[in-house]
């Protein structure tokens, strides 16, 4: 046990050394480990340019570094593949003192980061609107919808959507210039659309609604009645096909329901009872 608790100790000290700044001036330690602690919070760094690129356009490489560097000190990775890295930084970015003029810059980063994880997650193939269409009506309205594995719907006060968008096209300044931050917000959709394919899009109030509301599973009837409450003449058929087309809504535990032996569809609770 003595060994063992030795080891954790090092380790512990060890891993805090690599991405405390301050003490590479105040320790004395040898010149490789010192290296190896400025390779180490480079990686961490780029990791968070590849995956947030407008970001860094939209701050600049200074002003993003310096976040960047103060994120790598407050939130460690702890998974050991760098394409993991990054979840929490839109959320960072949030708090961060300097960018609280820029309220439209942690929601354009929880865009970037919801394409990785679409990108990463288990393609999930959705909904199939057969399996609602067999349903007898007593259980149509019960059965329970959500977001599949890889969606993300990302609220936001601002065009952040617009703003992301401009930053993919070739005249970025013609773009940019036809936004107005304070002209309205926007709900993005981002979804894995495909095996090899993701996609972001902007949803009308009624999907919108819909499918933030769909975020913790919930019955057909639930997030049908969130949808009509912003959009009263809600056109339920339409929207479910429009958003089933956007792989933006599943089953939960669809792979694990049964059929009665009469062959009648049975539903089931998230939890599979």
């Amino acid at each position: 046990m003595g060994h063992a608790s030795a080891l954790l100790r090092f380790q512990q000290g060890f891993a805090a050394r690599l991405l405390d700044r301050d003490r590479d001036i105040n320790d004395r330690r040898p010149p490789g480990l010192a290296i190896h602690c400025s390779n180490v919070r480079v990686s961490l760094r780029q990791a968070l340019v590849t995956t947030f690129p407008v970001v860094g356009q939209l701050v600049g490489e200074g002003f993003f570094q310096g976040m960047a560097d103060a994120f790598v000190e407050a939130q460690p990775p702890r998974v050991g593949w760098l394409s993991a890295y990054g979840e929490g930084f839109p959320d960072f970015i949030a708090s961060y003192p300097a960018a609280q003029t820029l309220g439209y810059l942690a929601d354009v980063a929880r865009i970037e980061w919801a394409r990785v994880h679409a990108a990463n997650a288990h393609f999930d193939p959705g909904l199939d609107l057969k399996v609602l269409a067999a349903l007898p009506p007593h259980l149509l309205d019960q059965e329970v919808l959500t977001l599949p594995a890889g969606a993300s719907v990302i609220a936001s006060r601002y065009p952040v959507f617009d703003i992301w968008r401009a930053h993919q096209a070739g005249s970025l300044q013609h773009e940019l210039q036809r936004i107005r931050p304070g002209a309205g917000g926007q709900t993005v959709l981002v979804t894995r659309i495909e095996p090899s394919a993701t996609a972001a899009g902007v949803l009308g109030p009624g999907d919108a609604a819909l499918l933030l509301a769909a975020r913790r599973p919930s019955p057909l009837a639930s997030v049908y009645a969130a949808a009509v409450d912003v959009d009263p003449s809600y056109d339920l058929a339409a929207g479910l096909r429009r958003l089933v087309d956007l792989k933006a809504l599943s089953i939960p535990n669809a792979l694990g329901r049964t059929r009665p032996t009469d062959g009648s569809p049975q539903c089931c609770r998230p939890d599979g009872h």
